[in-house]
């Protein structure tokens, strides 16, 4: 599993929509602020870029399991929760996007197959500005568990992190659950392992979280469903995806 990263800074809006679909270059287009489309492009994109760079990685080289393109996210079509699916050879592709202040990022885990179910949920934030720090402690209270809110405040050095560490962890559940918001962030809880960036969760099933702090001003985090193997996840810094 990868998570690649990318700085909408090092793109023109145009050369952004060279790297995806005519598809994905229209849904952007509700966008008011020309920022918040490159961010959109930048996720497609960097699906694109994952797919064809470790196209060995993901699809283990059979010839079978391409999409005809180096442009994937034209299969991209979205359920009833909004979440993106690709499939191809129906077979499903499990990614997620997220984006914010700068960066776009995706997460790309590999075809599901019958012995290797697994969801997937990444989300980034970026904790610097003004007045983050104001409403952090208001916001912790109304959402987090009681466990969650105690971790946030109990090293007053590290409080920000903390919170965004949490917040970012939910966040990428929610989204690996495929549920949208109907999920209640404060019905589950998550615990936070300092030593290895790594996280449990007080889910039905068995859900495994990892976070990044790798970016100054951002947290980065993914949770899947299943072992400790899934844990093993790269982040890729693109800098030249043209």
């Amino acid at each position: 599993m990868k998570i690649y990263l990318g700085n909408i800074k090092d793109y023109s809006i145009e050369e952004l929509k060279r790297l995806v679909s005519h598809k994905r270059v229209l849904e952007t287009e509700r966008y008011v602020h020309e920022e918040d489309r490159k961010r959109g492009l930048m996720a497609a994109a960097l699906l694109n870029y994952g797919l064809k760079k470790d196209k060995e990685l993901y699809f283990k080289g059979s010839s079978e399991m391409t999409a005809g393109s180096n442009k994937y996210d034209e299969l991209m079509i979205k359920d009833e929760y909004q979440k993106p699916h690709i499939k191809i050879n129906d077979r499903e592709l499990l990614f997620s996007f997220s984006h914010s202040g700068d960066y776009g990022v995706c997460a790309i885990g590999g075809f599901e197959e019958k012995d290797r179910l697994l969801r997937l949920g990444v989300d980034i934030e970026s904790y610097e500005g003004e007045g983050k720090e104001k409403s952090m402690d208001s916001i912790a209270k109304r959402f987090f568990t009681r466990q969650e809110y105690e971790y946030v405040v109990g090293d007053k050095e590290d409080t920000l992190k903390r919170f965004y560490r949490i917040w970012t962890l939910k966040e990428a559940y929610i989204k690996a659950e495929g549920l949208g918001l109907s999920i209640p962030l404060d019905s589950f809880s998550v615990t936070v392992k300092e030593g290895d960036n790594t996280a449990d969760y007080s889910a039905k099933e068995v859900y495994r979280g990892r976070y990044f702090e790798d970016i100054e001003g951002y947290l980065i985090s993914v949770c899947t469903l299943g072992s400790e193997n899934n844990l093993n996840i790269m982040l890729d810094n693109v800098k030249d995806l043209i």
